[in-house]
């Protein structure tokens, strides 16, 4: 079995230790990107959610926490191995969550010595000015860490996706539909779908988000069948959906 995984260095400074991505551990938060250079139709980026998983029609649900991104690459040629003829993929460590929390570490544990080193002399004023730094890097740490704490709460579903241009001449028409399925225990609402389209090249060419949902929530295991049309200056070969945004609804 032939395989490609994309190396990268990551220098830790608190460590002192550098480790490829080759042998990283992957976790919650991290963000990978799957790439099929000759079927770019399959290549997807991925970001691990609070169960350790990744999702895709393809495969369904993941688990890749605590796999290492060479056991993740052996995981992924056996899923694809009845689907593409000699398939060749190369994995991407596009974010390391870990990391980034560590970088964070060091930034907090500096910015907290120069409250203290101000306090201890005394310069009150200067040391209120550096203590509202430190909260504002923790809020907005905060806001980071639960986005990805987050991600467990999306678990919508999007599934039997199908596609349709026609050429009208200067302009070219499309449809889109699929099911949208509520995983989540409660019901939700205001479903939006972004929808990438892009050209044989993966070149972006248009992007747009459209409600699913509006007036009535979504329950626990239902399926919503939708439906997208609309038109294009550019003829895409190939589209990619995702989920965008949502609201919850109260029992």
């Amino acid at each position: 079995m032939k395989f490609k995984i994309i190396v990268f260095i990551f220098i830790f400074s608190l460590c002192g230790y550098a480790q490829t991505s080759e042998k990283y551990i992957l976790g919650e938060g991290d963000i990978i990107k799957v790439i099929f250079p000759k079927n770019q139709f399959f290549s997807k980026k991925y970001i691990i959610n609070n169960k350790g998983e990744i999702n895709n029609s393809i495969f369904g649900k993941l688990k890749v926490k605590n796999l290492s991104i060479k056991k993740l690459y052996k995981k992924l040629y056996k899923i694809y191995y009845n689907k593409i003829k000699n398939p060749k993929l190369e994995i991407k460590l596009l974010k390391s969550y870990k990391i980034e929390q560590q970088q964070q570490n060091i930034k907090f544990q500096k910015q907290l010595n120069k409250v203290k080193e101000n306090f201890a002399l005394r310069n009150y004023s200067k040391s209120i000015e550096e203590s509202k730094k430190l909260t504002e890097f923790i809020i907005k740490i905060n806001g980071k860490d639960n986005k990805v704490k987050s991600i467990k709460k999306h678990n919508l579903e999007i599934k039997n996706i199908k596609y349709k241009i026609t050429d009208k001449g200067f302009i070219y028409m499309y449809k889109v539909s699929g099911i949208l399925i509520n995983n989540m225990e409660k019901p939700c609402n205001m479903i939006k779908i972004k929808i990438g389209f892009y050209d044989n090249l993966d070149r972006k060419i248009y992007i747009v988000n459209k409600y699913a949902t509006k007036g009535k929530p979504l329950y626990k295991f239902q399926k919503l069948p939708f439906e997208f049309k609309g038109i294009l200056n550019l003829k895409a070969k190939k589209i990619k959906l995702e989920i965008s945004d949502f609201t919850l609804k109260n029992k």
